[in-house]
Formats: C-alpha cells, sequence, structure tokens
C-alpha cells in the first residue's frame, strides 16, 4: 500500500519564505557561481550587499512559478486537480504582486502583464500535463527544505592531515521516494526548472549542473539515507503561440561524481578564504567575452570597476536591507 505520509516535516501552505527578497545564502549554489562568475562581484553582491533598483523577467516568472509548484505538489493541498491550481496560482500571485507598480514598464513596454500571462498559462498547462499531483509517480516525503551543513571531504586534507570541512547552506525543492520504474524505493531530490530554451538541451546542462549533485550530498548528510540522485521538473517557458512544454527527466550519480564536487565546493572555500584575508577580491578581466558583458548588457557592478567607487558611481545601488521596525515613521 502507498504510504503518503511525509517522514520530513513540511513548510506551512502557502510558504511564507517565498518571496523576490529571500536573496543568496553565503554558501549556497547561487553565492559559489557568483564567486567563480567573478570574486568581485561576489564580494559587491553579498559581502557588501549592493544592488540595483531592478527586477529580473526571469527572477520574478520563476519565483513566482516555482512558489505555485510548491503549493501544487504540498501533500497539505486538499482538492482535485482544479482546486490545487486555483491554490497554486493565488501563491504565484502573490510573488508577482511583490513587484511595484512603478516597475512593471521598461521603455514604455509593460513587462509584468506578460509575466503574468505566460506564469499563469505555464501553471494551467501543468495541471492539465499533469493532473492530480496524487498520482504522480512518487511520494513526498520533504518540501522546502533548508540546509546548513558541514560536510568533510576525505580527499582534501589541511596541514593536520584532517579532511576539511566545507560548509555548504541552501534549500532544495524537494524529497521524493520514487515509486515506478527500476529505481522504485530510492531516495532522490526535487527540482523544478525553467527554461527558454529545448527541453533535451536544458536535461544535458542539468546533468552537469553542481547545484543538483550539492543537494543529492546535503540530502544524504541530513537524513542519513542514500540519495544518489534528482527529478528534474522542467516547464519550457511559451513564446508567443507556443505553448509551455514539460518534462521530467531522473539524473543519477556515482560516488565518484558526488566526491569530485565535494572536491570543487572545497577548492572554491579555500579560495574564498583567501580572498577574506588579503582583502583582494580579484576581477575576472574578461571586459568583453566574459560576465563583465553578458545577454547584451553591462554587468551590473561594471561602473564600480571601471570608475571606481565615487559617490556618484555607488548612488545608483540601494543601500542594505535591514529588517523593519515598529517605530512609527515621521
Amino acid at each position: 500500500m502507498r504510504d503518503d505520509t511525509p517522514t520530513t516535516p513540511t513548510t506551512e501552505l502557502p510558504p511564507a519564505e517565498a518571496s523576490l527578497k529571500a536573496g543568496f545564502t553565503p554558501y549556497g549554489h547561487h553565492a559559489d557561481s557568483l564567486f567563480q562568475e567573478c570574486p568581485q562581484k561576489y564580494q559587491y553582491a553579498l559581502r557588501r550587499n549592493l544592488s540595483t533598483q531592478g527586477y529580473s523577467t526571469p527572477l520574478v516568472a520563476g519565483s513566482a512559478l516555482h512558489a505555485g509548484l510548491h503549493v501544487y505538489h504540498h501533500p497539505s493541498t486538499k482538492g482535485d486537480a482544479s482546486l490545487k491550481f486555483l491554490q497554486a496560482t493565488i501563491a504565484a500571485e502573490k510573488i508577482m504582486d511583490e513587484v511595484p507598480h512603478a516597475a512593471r514598464t521598461f521603455d514604455g513596454e509593460n513587462w509584468w502583464d506578460m509575466m503574468h500571462f505566460d506564469v499563469l498559462r505555464m501553471l494551467r498547462g501543468y495541471a492539465d500535463t499533469y493532473g492530480d499531483p496524487a498520482h504522480t509517480p512518487w511520494i513526498v516525503r520533504g518540501l522546502e527544505e533548508d540546509f546548513d551543513i558541514e560536510v568533510p571531504t576525505p580527499r582534501i586534507l589541511d596541514k593536520d592531515g584532517k579532511p576539511i570541512l566545507v560548509r555548504m547552506t541552501g534549500r532544495w525543492d524537494g524529497l521524493i521516494e520514487l515509486t515506478e520504474g527500476p529505481a522504485a524505493g530510492a531516495l532522490v531530490t526535487l527540482e523544478h526548472k525553467t527554461t527558454s530554451d529545448e527541453l533535451d538541451v536544458m536535461v544535458r546542462r542539468y546533468r552537469l549542473d553542481a547545484q543538483n549533485a550539492r543537494y543529492c550530498i546535503a540530502a544524504e548528510h541530513k537524513h542519513s539515507k542514500r540519495v544518489r540522485g534528482v527529478m528534474l521538473n522542467i516547464v519550457k517557458k511559451p513564446k508567443g503561440t507556443r505553448k509551455p512544454m514539460y518534462k521530467r527527466q531522473l539524473i543519477t550519480y556515482t560516488d565518484e561524481e558526488l566526491a569530485h564536487h565535494l572536491d570543487e565546493i572545497a577548492v572554491i572555500r579555500i579560495q574564498q578564504s583567501i580572498c577574506d584575508q588579503t582583502g583582494i577580491w580579484p576581477r575576472n578581466g574578461q571586459w568583453f567575452t566574459g560576465s563583465c558583458y553578458r545577454n547584451y548588457r553591462w554587468c551590473e557592478f561594471w561602473s564600480l570597476c571601471a570608475y571606481g567607487e565615487s559617490m556618484g558611481a555607488l548612488a545608483e545601488f540601494r543601500p542594505p536591507i535591514t529588517e523593519p521596525t515598529d517605530e512609527p515613521k515621521e
């Protein structure tokens, strides 16, 4: 008999943590990717918390769809597929509504309305394609789990010959137990992904994505159970009259592959430690072919590197976000 009782706590519904203001954790995958891209950019963004005022359409759309899928698959979401779709829509709307009205247009074009329409199309198509989540080929064992762990690296030792402890933080979308196919009974992580590229191309790219391997390592360390794969739940964004497309793909890892990923994270931590100790954060130096100029726009911190940290250059960045207080405003 199928047991749908989660073995780990799940978050309340809708997820209170889901927000465009959540940001990146300092030892998470996105932070490490930013450091590899450009240590100076990492220092500006995460150590000094500088940021421009703009909103990214892919970030907002991805966050909204992510929140909707979380609610759609949450064990406590009651009702049939239509009712679950409605609750998922409410969660997605909550994320999209965080964008101020003044920021919903760019060069006279209302990008927010188009994004809003596309997100609802993707959620509706997802519900029509897969139906009631109760019939998915897996059992939910946990959703939106945060982790902050230290994992020893047996292959990289410190000066005393002891394994280096690698700190990792983050949150995986889900931990599921497969119920069908040759991998039935296996625990794997669940990751919702959105893309504009061809689905098969993205599957090959995600195979090399260090984030997926990192989550396998973290889940196994946290739950003391073997986790050697990730179920990719991919949604291809609609474009014009083309409908959104969907694909689920299981990716598995060998012990050697996960050990290699852990070694890579250890090397990043060593490099970050050197930058912290010396106060030197190298720039990537690829002014036209690398991260300084990508997707037809300059890096948001380009002016700081090019012209120095004058008051004029710093003026375009907002100050660090602080927690709200109960003090009355004057």
